[in-house]
């Protein structure tokens, strides 16, 4: 939902709109029959949000908000028009003019550091991470040994739709995980 037409990353107080409930809902329906551990949520309210409508299948996996899995970080580019961005083919990567942009690295480096701790804390269990687009799709990119450019995100076979689900398997010795993905929503 987004009625100003403009880049969300984290700009906040953003909410699910009533289709992102409805498309929240299928993605806990699709997830029923896994055994959750843990549900972690980026601090946006629309990830919590949907964290929310899933933990609802899942009683017993708490919700826990985590930084690492946050929206991309980008005072130069948050609520810019879309139109702005689509002319920019949607690259906030490669001319940041804030220090505090992210690249890619950076997203990735949180991501890693966030999949070190649950490989820790949730050996052998399922947990889900309720995170954004780009931040996914840097972190599959990782996973399938992609490289980390642009040119590689956005119209790229693994870039995600909203509420889809994409599977990372660790097996505990293999350094990068499995991928699938599924368009639960579709």
């Amino acid at each position: 939902h987004n009625p100003s037409n403009i880049v969300y990353l984290r700009t906040p107080g953003l909410h699910l709109s009533e289709k992102g409930e409805r498309q929240a809902a299928r993605a806990a329906e699709f997830l029923n029959d896994e055994r959750i551990a843990a549900i972690y949520a980026s601090p946006m309210e629309r990830a919590q949000e949907t964290a929310r409508i899933i933990a609802r299948r899942f009683a017993d996996a708490p919700v826990v908000v985590v930084e690492a899995i946050n929206e991309v970080r980008s005072p130069t580019y948050q609520g810019m028009s879309s139109t702005e961005m689509t002319k920019l083919d949607w690259n906030f990567y490669d001319n940041r003019q804030h220090p505090d942009d992210e690249s890619r690295e950076d997203i990735l480096a949180r991501f890693l550091r966030f999949k070190d701790e649950v490989l820790v804390r949730h050996a052998g269990e399922t947990v889900i991470a309720v995170s954004h687009g780009d931040p996914i799709a840097i972190f599959t990119l990782w996973a399938r040994g992609h490289a980390l450019i642009h040119r590689n995100m956005p119209r790229s076979p693994w870039y995600i739709g909203n509420c889809s689900v994409m599977r990372f398997e660790f097996d505990g010795v293999v350094v990068r995980p499995r991928v699938k993905y599924y368009d639960v929503v579709a």
